[in-house]
């Protein structure tokens, strides 16, 4: 199994959070994909991703 952690800045943290984008990517090639919020930095936040 594969993990990656990625991490990147937006301006609409709760648009991101609920974009369907990542499961139509991930899903179709078995990936999972949990994401989060850097609790010290509101707007920057990250995937754990798994395949």
């Amino acid at each position: 199994m594969t993990t990656m952690m990625i991490f990147h800045d937006v301006d609409d943290v709760e648009h991101w959070l609920g974009s369907p984008k990542r499961e139509e990517l991930f899903g179709p090639l078995g990936i999972t994909a949990r994401t989060f919020i850097d609790p010290g930095n509101t707007n920057r936040v990250g995937l754990i991703i798994e395949s």
